[in-house]
Order: C-alpha cells, then structure tokens, then sequence
C-alpha cells in the first residue's frame, strides 16, 4: 500500500510552529533588504495545495517570480490551486527539476526553501550541492527534513547501523567528531536534531567552499542564517544560509555591524527550537495584554495573572508572540 502523501494528511497553513517558523525566516530575510536586492529574486520551493510560504515571500519581501516543483501526478492540481498567477508550476521530482534549470535559470538570485517530507538523503544532498554550485551569488538556501532519529535508522535497530554512521555516509566529515563521546556507539533521540542541523549547515559550507566558485577572482561563501527546529508531530529541523561573494559579506558585516569572523561562524543566526503548544484565546488574550515587556517584569505580570500556563511555555510564548498565529472556522 503505497503511503498517503503529507498534504492530504495535513493542512500546512494551520501548524502553529511551522507557522511561526516561516515567519522568522522571512522576517529575518527581509532585513537583508539593504544589502540583497530581495524583491528582483525568485522564490522555488514545494507549493504543495496551500502555497503558505509563497503568500509570505510575496508578503514579506515582494517577490513575484516563483516556482513550485510538483509531482507530476499532483501538478494540475497545484495549478488550481496557486494563489497568485506569477507563480509557475514545473512538475518533476526536485532533483530532475534542478537538473534541468538551464542558465539563464540560475543567473537569477534564488530564495529556495527545500522543505522536504523525509529524512536528509542522497537525493537531498545532491539537490543542495546543485544548487550550492551553481545558483547566483546572493542566493538562499533553507532546507528542512525530518529529524527523527528512527528515520536515520533501519526498521530494525539491532541490526541497522546507528544513526551517527548514516550521517557520516551522507555528508563525511562535516558531520561533528566529537558527535558521539565515551563509549558510545550513537547519539541520543534527544541530543540527534541538533547533531543534524550541525551536519548539515557544515555540510553547506564546505560545498561552497570545496566546489570552486568565486568572484572576481574571490572564493564566494556560506553564510549561515538558521539553524531552528519544530515539531507539529514529527520532529524536524531547518538550516540555511546565504551564498556572499566578498563584496556582498563586508556589506552584510557593515550592515549587521558585527565582525567578519562573527559573520562566516555563523553566530548571529537564528537558533530557536519551536515546540510550542496550543494555547486558547482567552489565555493568548490575557498573555498579549502584559507583553511586550523583558522576562522579569513578564514572570512578575505572570505570577499576578490568573492564568494557570507553565511559566517555560508563557516565557517561550513571550519571546516569540509577534509570530503566533490564530486560527478560526469561518462561515463560507
């Protein structure tokens, strides 16, 4: 029996930590505004039916070319449902659509959100380094798999190699040594998306490093911006980062005011782990009515409040309610 693809099992558009997590991608894409010329980019990625994160491309930055790879089975159905007319449908798997860009395709500068069902694979890999060698330079890539450890192992752990070998068949030695310690022969359940992310941010570096492209006679670089996690059932991760060539990171460290170092370590990214719980609107009413506000006034707001919240969940929600989302049924 073959397995029911994700969008017919779940609506995209209505994840709460999904939902927030595009929304700090974007936001923090956005300001780059001074130094990327966003708005004359093209946006590729999976639409799927509900095309959440092209109303936020479109939304957030003002990009009006799109590309949606679809299956070839689902296209025309992906077709009725695009929300804007700029966006093209190219049916085909990832790696046969990449595989066929052409030139001019990859002259344009490119936000792509490789946002994937399945676990970090051969088929992924090779779509990064594709577009990690040939995109323009300026160009996005966010990549998000499923980072459930048992994805990373075989249907019978006592037989399969652990998770840590898997990685390092994938991706060498961008995987992190000090990964497994002691005499353990794997990570933890716990301890493994971070592993992954790891790997695979240092994966996106070492492709733009090793694969020979430059500028002006310059090795371009991998700039890491992401490095989040969520979980609306399966646990996943997301990493990403920007293609500079000399030029664009010494305008990225001025506009940033930060050291170059600081740039290529990639310590300014984004790190979050979004697990947030649904919470109801009464209680995001009441949370809303004490914030914005730092975490020891919020405790001391919280402590007075009648709201019966963990306080880890009401401090993580404080952090991050500008990006919470509500949601209604509403009468058609």
């Amino acid at each position: 029996m073959s397995e029911i693809p994700s969008f017919q099992r779940i609506d995209y558009s209505t994840r709460t930590n999904k939902n927030v997590e595009r929304k700090i991608v974007f936001e923090t894409l956005a300001k780059m505004r001074s130094v990327l010329p966003l708005k004359d980019y093209r946006y590729l990625g999976f639409g799927s039916l509900w095309f959440v994160d092209y109303v936020l491309a479109h939304r957030f930055v003002g990009i009006v070319d799109m590309i949606s790879i679809e299956r070839t089975e689902r296209a025309a159905r992906a077709e009725f449902n695009k929300p804007y007319d700029c966006i093209e449908i190219r049916p085909g798997t990832s790696t046969d659509v990449l595989s066929a860009f052409s030139d001019n395709d990859w002259a344009i500068p490119t936000i792509a959100w490789m946002d994937y069902d399945g676990r970090f694979d051969a088929d992924s890999r090779g779509d990064c380094e594709k577009f990690l060698r040939s995109a323009a330079v300026g160009s996005v890539l966010v990549v998000t798999v499923n980072a459930n450890r048992s994805s990373y192992r075989g249907r019978d752990p006592t037989t399969s190699p652990p998770s840590i070998q898997t990685l390092r068949e994938l991706m060498g030695d961008s995987v992190p040594v000090d990964a497994v310690t002691g005499n353990r022969q794997d990570v933890g359940a716990e301890e493994f998306p971070q592993i992954l992310s790891k790997s695979m941010l240092n994966f996106m570096v070492s492709s733009v490093r090793t694969c020979g492209r430059g500028t002006d006679g310059y090795p371009d670089r991998f700039v890491p911006l992401f490095e989040m996690s969520h979980a609306d059932g399966a646990t996943m991760v997301t990493v990403g980062g920007v293609i500079v060539s000399w030029k664009q990171a010494n305008e990225i460290v001025a506009a940033q005011k930060i050291e170059a170092s600081e740039l290529f370590a990639g310590t300014h990214r984004v790190e979050e782990t979004l697990d947030l719980i649904p919470i109801t609107l009464k209680e995001k009413l009441m949370l809303d009515r004490m914030l914005p506000c730092e975490s020891q006034e919020f405790q001391k707001r919280l402590t007075e409040s009648a709201l019966k919240l963990d306080e880890s969940i009401a401090e993580k929600y404080r952090r991050l309610y500008r990006y919470f989302p509500i949601f209604a049924e509403t009468a058609i």
